[in-house]
């Protein structure tokens, strides 16, 4: 973090415990999110896994998170359950809090970098009607750590993504998981 950024500080941010993220929105998952889920679920990535269409989730068409199969171009994502995801309790608390996507760790923030890799912007996401409340400023550390591990992460499936894609392998899920090392 450069020195202009280190000393700046942020909103801080505090769940409303609405569970609105975990309802509206599909949560996207890497192979990393995946494997983490699996080793401390015990679940096959099929039971909690499943792809979606462009028109069921709002990401860039051109993202490195689309899969190509034989019925078009998918995206993975965490399986819902009654129009939530299925790791959410009826508490609206998470049942793999310890062990979540990268992508749950660090909503609602979202960082820009600079050139040099260094945190430059923090925002929020507003894919959703957050119900969190701000208070107090914070230097923002460890969102910021988690932001840069869930990039390196995304960077890397997205790599195994464009080599499925490129390879013309035209399967389906199943194929793709074990494309990726799973089931």
């Amino acid at each position: 973090m450069n020195k202009k950024t280190a000393d700046k500080k942020f909103r801080q941010i505090h769940c409303g415990r609405c569970g609105t993220c975990c309802t509206e929105p599909v949560v996207p998952v890497t192979d990393s999110d995946v494997r983490r889920i699996c080793d401390a679920t015990g679940k096959k990535a099929s039971d909690f896994v499943r792809f979606y269409s462009d028109d069921e989730m709002s990401f860039d068409p051109d993202a490195g998170l689309w899969i190509t199969f034989k019925t078009g171009k998918m995206a993975m994502g965490l399986k819902k359950r009654a129009e939530a995801c299925m790791f959410l309790s009826s508490t609206i608390c998470c049942k793999i809090y310890e062990h979540r996507p990268m992508t749950c760790r660090t909503f609602p923030y979202m960082v820009d970098f600079d050139e040099h890799g260094n945190p430059e912007k923090v925002h929020l996401n507003k894919i959703v009607d957050c119900k969190s409340s701000r208070k107090g400023l914070s230097h923002l550390d460890p969102e910021v750590s988690n932001i840069i591990i869930e990039q390196k992460q995304d960077d890397a499936y997205y790599g195994k993504v464009s080599k499925w894609n490129l390879s013309g392998k035209k399967g389906g899920a199943k194929e793709f998981l074990t494309f990726l090392g799973f089931d």
